[in-house]
């Protein structure tokens, strides 16, 4: 490797799917199987994370908190908590039920349901 320069990031197609090199994503936390499943109604999306949070904003579209649990108008984010997260949702309008580690919820303009495996 040339001094100064990075090492750059291998990814290799498996099954017509990327795969991140092993010292990367073990690098990044990005090797460890999913904790967390999020599906939303109408179109099946379907997507996995290793953890959670609960995001909650003020007036200027600023997170103030981040929380475990859900509340009206926070959003759910997913792992990886940084810009390369797997999804964020819009504010949550309607908690319809909860039970343990699921949730189903409604946000401005989905409805889901979030669930530990």
């Amino acid at each position: 490797m040339i001094g100064g320069a990075q090492k750059k990031i291998l990814v290799t197609g498996v099954n017509s799917e990327f795969v991140l090199d092993e010292a990367y994503a073990k690098l990044t936390g990005m090797n460890k199987d999913p904790n967390w499943k999020l599906t939303r109604e109408g179109d099946g999306l379907v997507k996995h994370s290793v953890d959670i949070k609960w995001l909650e904003f003020d007036s200027n579209d600023k997170c103030i908190a981040k929380h475990d649990n859900p509340k009206i108008e926070y959003s759910l984010m997913m792992s990886p908590f940084s810009k390369y997260f797997t999804w964020h949702t819009t504010q949550v309008t309607e908690i319809i039920s909860q039970d343990g580690d699921t949730v189903e919820f409604k946000t401005l303009n989905s409805t889901y349901k979030l669930e530990r495996i």
